[in-house]
Parts: structure tokens; sequence; C-alpha cells
């Protein structure tokens, strides 16, 4: 996923890869200071999950995708995407847009060069979601706890891919093209990016609760921002835990605090959201992204299908 922020004339964004980056700005933040002090995550571990682990650095070793050769993987073409009038109205209106193929069957099919011997060459699409499944199973996060003993999770996240990752830098969370999306839908000269997250949700995963992303950052709330998500699969069904968004909720602002669930705060209930809003999801095909407002409600239902997903 993607996040993009504007502030002074600029837009910065946020990269929910469920990938997501820091901006440096002059306020507090207790998560992102836990995510930048070497207390917590010695200088050379890059990603925190979600549910944050006991420390074990044998486990943590960061894989930076360095067998995809550099030099063969340059940016997709910074050739802009179609956005029309109606694009944009609809983004106005609903707070969110689907996108068909951002990045186009022919992008995603290229074959790259590698150092493997029994690889040596691999599609740009299948790197993609190889690279993040080499740096998400580089990273201890399994055997981690829910909040709630009942519960399941309902993902793993891991955070700032680009840091070290040159391929997923060049190739999503500094892509010309959906930096172009990202500011021509907040109307926007230039945009920055905030974070980029990898998510993992796997078979019996549970519902990612309805939250605001512009809620979980420093910003002050009158920042525009902006969330770009892409599903690394093939296909992505609505089974699978879909991103859903509760259409229109952006034009209400920050949700009222009264609205949040007791249990887990910053969140508001399923029920709450039904009352008020229409629900919208999509069937993703690899090269689909969606971008929704800061303000805009939105989770993912369980995971009900017997395959895993990744998405940025």
């Amino acid at each position: 996923m993607s996040e993009f922020l504007h502030r002074d004339g600029v837009n910065m964004g946020l990269l929910w890869l469920v990938l997501t980056v820091s901006f440096a700005l002059c306020t507090s933040s207790g998560r992102i200071d836990r995510a930048n002090n070497p207390k917590y995550h010695p200088d050379h571990v890059l990603l925190k999950p979600a549910t944050t682990p006991p420390l074990n650095k044998n486990q943590q070793e960061f894989q930076d995708c360095s067998w995809i050769i550099p030099a063969k993987t340059t940016l997709f073409a910074a050739e802009s995407y179609p956005l029309t009038s109606e694009h944009l109205s609809s983004y106005n209106t609903f707070g969110h847009i689907f996108l068909r193929q951002v990045f186009k069957r022919s992008e995603l099919n290229t074959r790259l060069a590698t150092s493997s011997e029994t690889m040596p060459t691999i599609t740009r699409g299948h790197a993609m979601k190889q690279c993040c499944q080499h740096i998400l199973d580089s990273n201890s996060i399994w055997g981690t706890k829910p909040q709630q003993p009942h519960e399941t999770p309902s993902f793993y996240r891991l955070f700032n891919l680009w840091r070290r990752a040159p391929f997923l830098r060049n190739n999503i969370a500094l892509s010309p093209r959906l930096g172009q999306l990202a500011a021509k839908l907040m109307n926007v000269s230039a945009v920055r990016l905030y974070q980029d997250s990898l998510f993992f949700k796997a078979t019996t995963h549970n519902v990612s609760r309805w939250h605001q992303d512009h809620v979980a950052t420093p910003f002050k709330e009158g920042t525009p921002m902006i969330t770009m998500w892409m599903p690394l699969e093939s296909v992505t069904k609505m089974e699978m835990g879909s991103l859903r968004f509760a259409s229109k909720s952006h034009q209400d602002g920050k949700a009222n605090k009264d609205l949040y669930d007791p249990m887990y705060y910053g969140t508001v209930p399923q029920k709450v959201v039904e009352e008020r809003y229409n629900i919208t999801t999509e069937r993703y095909n690899l090269g689909d992204v969606s971008f929704h407002h800061g303000f805009t409600l939105h989770g993912t239902g369980p995971n009900n299908s017997n395959k895993s997903r990744l998405a940025l």
C-alpha cells in the first residue's frame, strides 16, 4: 500500500504495501518513534510486524532482493495512466477509486535477469511477489500473539521495504506513475512518500477492522493524504480478504471518538459502518491498484480461501 501526503504545496505519499515509509515532520508519534528507535530495532533490522515478536537477531536477517540484477531492473515507463474527469469525480465523491492495469501485462511479463543459476530470468510481476516473500520469510513474525486470546491475527505487516530493497524502491515505492496518480487525485503538483507496508494475510486470518489511515500518522488533520493498495497475487478475490471501503466516509472527516470500538481504540465497529455507509470491494488482477483518501474508512474481511495473499 502506498500513502501520499501534501504539505506546503508538496504532496507527501505514504505507501502501504502493504509497505510503509515514515516522513520526517516536526510532530511526535509514539509509533514512528518506536519504529526508528535502535533500542527496539537494531540498525540492520528494517521492518516491524503489526504484532511485534520477541527480537531474535538470528531470524531477522533482511533480504534485499539483490538476486535480481539491479542493472536490469529499470523503472516502469513514466507515462501517465489515463485518468479521466470521471475518475477524479468518482474519487472525490466516494473517497476511493479502483484502477485496472495501472501496471500493464506487457510490463509485468517483461523478463529480468537474476544471479540464480537455476532461474536466470524472471518476469517482473513474479519478481515483485518473490522479493516480498523472501523479505517476509527473513523476518521473525511467526508465532506472534493477537491482542485478544480468542482471536486469530488480522495480518502480518512489515514496514519500509523501499529503504533496502532497490528493486521494490525503483519499481513500486518511487514509481513516477504512482506518484503522478496520487498527485492528480489529490489535485496537487507533487507528492512525497510517507511509508510503505507489506501485508501478509494467511488462510484463516481474521478481519482487519474498519479504520482511517490518517489517524495513525503524526500529521495534522488538515494535511491531505492518500493511500495506494496493490495486491501481488495473479488474482485477489473478495473471499481472500480483499480491501473494502465505506463509500463517502471521508466526507465526514476524522471519525468521532464516540464511534470507536472500546476494545480497539481508533477502529470503528462493523455495525456502525453498515448503518452509515455503503460498503464497496473489488476483485483485483495483478497490475490493478486502488487509491483511498486518508479519512476513508476501510478494512478487509477474513481470508476464507485456501490461499495466502500478499499486498503492498
